[in-house]
């Protein structure tokens, strides 16, 4: 009798929660409606939010208003029929993986408004090409899934050719097209000021850039892997590009940059198949600062082991910090009279270099300047040096003649440990 009443009892009680999960069901979807088109949508906020569709129709244009609300996202419209879909100019946002798997859909047309795409939004439609609104700030999500993480709207999109950022837009989203290998061409506008971190990383269909004239920054690892690539000229307005914007770039062999340019970031161009390069006076840094393992104290150079000519431009005053360490491919560096002060660490381990003809006005060589360069065999110091710091000749183990000038006023610890002189 006792256990007939427990098992009543459990009975009832497993009823009950039968009841209450179907209600919470009942209460989580109740919200959806659909038209008689199939556009699924939840009205039940201030705005209305497309969640799907049942339709049969190849060709949707999504209305602005649904149950009696502004139509502002579309957070899923998978379909297996779709080819083309036209948005109204309200929406703002198209969620993570939106249209993912809609693997007829070919025609978009993104409206004016849009803000954000989310990751892999595009993924598996037969897209050839698109034009990204001006006002579109983001075009991949960031997001904490493992699936939707730092991808691209259009990632995945494998028909896609040609991108066209429309006239206005003045920054090009993170990741915005982030492993897009299918990428051939990409039309930035001259309104684009900021191309931000890893915006076209891993394109590596893509053959050619053409920055645009008011490009201020290009971001880290921008173009990292873009392996077609054979030539860049920077424009007048630029003044930065960050870590391994270029890095990986394996046939990048001409890059002109520009005067105003003032910093260029660690590993910049490593794998890029440079020979020369011609460095801006008034470039004042051209190695990372940042604590990045992979970047910090690494010459924008270091790594490209076709470079073999380096000339500093007449007019800057001072080699910068760890300006090319480490880059021991380099045979020939050119230093003009301008030069007053090379920096520590400026040609640390250029193993390569033969010889260096110190400019006549320079004033101080500093900690670690010419250390390891292992086939130099004499310097003569220049009458307007007046220091000479630690270890800045620690290394040179074949050099063999050293000529001080009146006028040196201090030799640092170690500076000429490991020469032969």
């Amino acid at each position: 009798m006792k256990n007939s009443k427990m098992k009543k009892s459990l009975s009832l009680i497993l009823s009950l929660i039968m009841i209450l999960s179907t209600l919470s069901v009942l209460t989580v979807t109740s919200f959806a409606e659909t038209t008689s088109d199939g556009i699924v949508y939840d009205a039940s906020g201030g705005t209305t939010v497309v969640t799907g569709y049942t339709g049969t129709k190849t060709s949707v244009t999504i209305p602005s208003q649904l149950g009696g609300k502004t139509v502002t996202a579309i957070n899923s419209f998978v379909s297996d029929k779709i080819t083309s879909v036209t948005l109204p100019d309200t929406i703002t946002s198209i969620g993570d993986g939106a249209f993912d798997g809609c693997s007829k859909l070919k025609t978009v047309k993104l409206n004016q408004g849009l803000q954000t795409i989310g990751g892999y939004a595009f993924r598996g439609t037969i897209i050839e090409s698109i034009s990204i609104p001006k006002s579109v700030t983001a075009l991949a999500s960031n997001t904490d899934y493992t699936s939707y993480v730092n991808r691209s709207a259009f990632g995945g999109a494998t028909n896609l050719k040609d991108v066209v950022f429309e006239n206005g837009i003045t920054a090009i989203p993170a990741n915005a097209l982030i492993y897009c290998d299918s990428i051939e061409s990409v039309t930035l506008p001259d309104s684009v000021k900021n191309i931000n971190y890893n915006a076209f990383k891993g394109c590596n269909s893509l053959t050619e850039i053409k920055l645009p004239k008011n490009l201020q920054t290009i971001g880290e690892a921008a173009f990292n892997s873009c392996s077609l690539i054979t030539e860049v000229t920077m424009p007048d307005a630029l003044t930065n590009i960050y870590d391994g914007a270029f890095d990986g770039c394996s046939k990048l062999k001409t890059v002109k940059l520009n005067q105003g340019l003032q910093t260029i970031g660690g590993y910049a161009f490593r794998g890029t198949i440079i020979e020369s390069i011609s460095i801006p006076k008034s470039v004042t840094a051209l190695a990372s600062n940042t604590d990045y393992t992979s970047y910090v104290n690494r010459s924008a150079f270091g790594g490209a082991t076709n470079l073999k000519d380096v000339v500093f431009e007449n007019g800057i005053t001072a080699i910068p910090a760890n300006a090319l360490i480490y880059c021991d491919s380099i045979e020939s560096v050119t230093l003009p009279d301008s030069v007053k002060n090379i920096n520590y660490n400026a040609f640390k381990g250029c193993n390569s270099l033969t010889e260096i003809k110190l400019p006549k006005n320079l004033q101080t060589i500093g900690e670690a300047a010419f250390n390891s360069c292992s086939l130099i065999t004499e310097v003569t110091m220049p009458d307007a040096l007046t220091n000479i710091y630690d270890g800045a000749f620690d290394g040179c183990s074949k050099l063999k003649t050293v000529k001080l000038n009146q006028g040196l006023q201090t030799i640092g610890g170690y500076a000429f440990r490991g020469t032969i002189i």
